[in-house]
């Protein structure tokens, strides 16, 4: 099955794919860019000379309304960009900020939080989610974070957990309990709390499965602006993280990832004279699979007809039947680290692998992303359960 793109919609994915060569792949070595991809210690200067490159064209925020940036694009162009980024593994042009974040603010927010956009879109302030508490329970979040306030400021108390891109986000988007000090789980707050200032510290903690860093960050009466609270109900704010927001098309972008990842697997095992012949056989069943997937992406961002969380969910799958596929084929050992709490000093054994190949990586980072998501209470499988069972959601 074949994305149906009219003329011009084929000039602008060929647009992509010429902008995405000249400033992405033609720029370093498959090593130097899988680094880039995972954030690895050293890369910093190739990931921001690809984010000057999208700020430049005005790609940046495409999803955003045109006053704060973004593009007169229509969902297919959206669906063009997110998913060639993603099947070249550029630096996410996706970051907790520019998809959560801002359009939180640009729906939600006062005049002096929307100022903090600009920064945003140019990718110069990175952003995370201080969303777990230490020492409570797995549905209480923020109960265990006080808020002072008073008229020119707010002051934070707590421990924030679990923190993605923690030691290195310049805000924290900070889900609080009451005021006072006593925690009250019926009243909670979402504040933009500035991370760079003494009230903060920041300890590096292992990622649990994404490989991405993590921190567990201390504030001890950190200061926030009087303005700086957000009034979203923490039942939105968690309806957005798992996915289940009607309008956000960021995560319909899978299909053409999976599509090449099944190519390489495929020459991979067909250059093998010792391969088993079911393998072939497997890659192309999940070849069809990943263009089935390819249709409902089209038909949910087209015509609306499929809920977008099915879509997501499909996804999921067929990551992880890729990933079977790959262990098959290689075994576990060949598969990259992608979580530093499992590394040891064993390495990879598939030494015939080329230096800077991405696909294991990639398939092992995109199957294993709902394990924290379900860490921190914000997976899809979960709060979809929840509505169809009609269990209440709680609203901290």
């Amino acid at each position: 099955m074949q994305f149906q793109l009219f003329e011009a919609e084929q000039a602008f994915a060929d647009q992509v794919e010429e902008f995405i060569a000249q400033h992405w792949l033609d720029v370093a070595e498959p090593r130097r860019r899988l680094s880039a991809w995972l954030n690895a210690a050293g890369s910093e200067s190739l990931r921001q000379q690809w984010y000057r490159s999208v700020v430049e064209v005005g790609w940046s925020v495409p999803h955003w309304p045109i006053e704060y940036g973004g593009c007169d694009w229509t969902r297919k162009q959206l669906h063009i960009w997110l998913s060639a980024c993603l099947k070249y593994q550029t630096p996410a042009v996706l970051t907790f900020a520019t998809a959560h974040v801002g359009p939180l603010l640009i729906e939600h927010g006062n005049a002096e939080q929307r100022a903090l956009l600009q920064r945003m879109a140019t990718f110069e302030e990175s952003w995370c989610l201080g969303w777990a508490d230490r020492r409570a329970a797995t549905d209480s979040y923020g109960v265990n974070t006080r808020i002072l306030r008073t008229p020119r400021q707010i002051s934070i108390s707590g421990t924030k957990t679990r923190v993605i891109d923690g030691m290195t986000a310049a805000w924290m988007m900070c889900v609080t309990g009451g005021e006072g000090n006593e925690p009250n789980e019926n009243r909670s707050s979402i504040v933009l709390l500035p991370l760079d200032q003494k009230g903060v510290k920041r300890d590096p903690k292992a990622a649990l499965s994404t490989g991405r860093a993590m921190a567990e960050i201390v504030l001890n009466n950190a200061l926030a602006a009087s303005w700086a609270t957000l009034d979203v109900p923490l039942d939105e704010l968690r309806r957005r993280l798992t996915g289940l927001a009607a309008n956000d098309l960021s995560a319909l972008a899978d299909s053409a990832a999976l599509t090449e990842q099944v190519r390489q697997l495929k020459d991979r095992v067909a250059a093998d004279p010792n391969m088993e012949f079911g393998l072939l056989r497997d890659c192309d069943a999940l070849a069809i699979e990943a263009s089935g997937l390819l249709g409902m992406e089209q038909r949910a961002i087209t015509q609306g007809e499929l809920p977008l969380p099915a879509v997501r969910l499909r996804a999921q799958t067929l990551w992880g039947k890729l990933s079977e596929l790959q262990i098959a084929a290689f075994g576990y050992y060949a598969m990259p680290f992608v979580d530093s709490a499992l590394a040891d000093n064993e390495g990879s054994v598939d030494n015939t692998r080329p230096v800077g190949e991405m696909d294991m990586t990639m398939v092992m980072r995109r199957m294993l992303s709902p394990a924290i998501a379900t860490e921190l209470g914000v997976d899809l499988h979960d709060s979809l359960a929840q509505e169809v069972l009609g269990l209440p959601v709680q609203d901290e």
